[in-house]
């Protein structure tokens, strides 16, 4: 993804397994899913349960002559393994590495990791989230990906109605949907990624601390940072 390799520049690797929809629970632990999840589009009695992904006026629309990317001939597993980097999008704070920028590094060990940097480097903003006070323009990764293309669209769409399977804060009626197949209101229209994105936890995109969960008691973006790694890219050494 020029735009996935942009937006996956700083993404929190985990443990995945190699087969099956990748789901996590609320202690971002992935679990294993319901059989009835097992491809992108599941057929009930002869009607879709996934969103139709046709029905999006953001998405670009493919014709038989346009040639796929890589990423929309891989396998729908392989597929899940990618969105489920995605879920958290992460990015590295100035002078520090990944594993350095998290939030259980203490604050001792970053800033003697900081007292060791080159400044007569240049500034550190080669990053996906360099700009702190740029965040509110940045896209979250589902939202940029499946604006691509209808297969991208596809595949975060079903990606994101297993996310919302598995905590239903919203009590769906996915249990009567798995029974009889079509039921009232038509749940197909349901733009799974949004629902998701709306209650899904918010956590600091440079250290990767929880900041909050559903219902908010204040609205926050989904991508978003911590007091402390706003100041640790607002305030020069002198300040600190």
């Amino acid at each position: 993804m020029a735009s996935m390799t942009t937006v996956a520049s700083g993404l929190v690797p985990s443990s995945l397994p190699t087969t099956g929809r990748l789901l996590v629970d609320s202690h971002e632990n992935l679990v294993p899913p319901h059989p009835i999840l097992a491809s992108p589009k599941i057929r009930h009695r002869g009607a879709v349960a996934l969103p139709n992904p046709l029905q999006y006026s953001n998405v670009i629309p493919s014709s038989s002559h346009v040639k796929l990317s890589k990423l929309e001939t891989l396998p729908v597993e392989i597929v899940d393994q990618i969105l489920s980097y995605l879920i958290h999008p992460c990015c590295r704070l100035p002078g520090l590495t990944e594993t350095q920028s998290r939030y259980d590094v203490s604050e001792k060990q970053k800033r003697s990791i900081k007292d060791e940097e080159d400044l007569t480097q240049g500034a550190d903003s080669h990053r996906w989230a360099a700009d702190i006070f740029s965040l509110h323009v940045l896209p979250h990764p589902f939202n940029a990906l499946s604006r691509t293309s209808r297969r991208c669209n596809e595949f975060v769409e079903g990606y994101c109605s297993h996310l919302v399977r598995q905590c239903n804060i919203f009590n769906l009626p996915f249990a009567q949907l798995d029974r009889y197949g079509a039921i009232h209101p038509d749940m197909s229209h349901i733009v799974y990624r949004r629902l998701w994105l709306q209650h899904a936890p918010r956590r600091c995109i440079y250290c990767f601390a929880a900041l909050d969960t559903y219902p908010f008691p204040l609205v926050k973006r989904i991508i978003t940072a911590c007091e402390g790694c706003f100041y640790r890219q607002t305030l020069v050494r002198s300040s600190h």
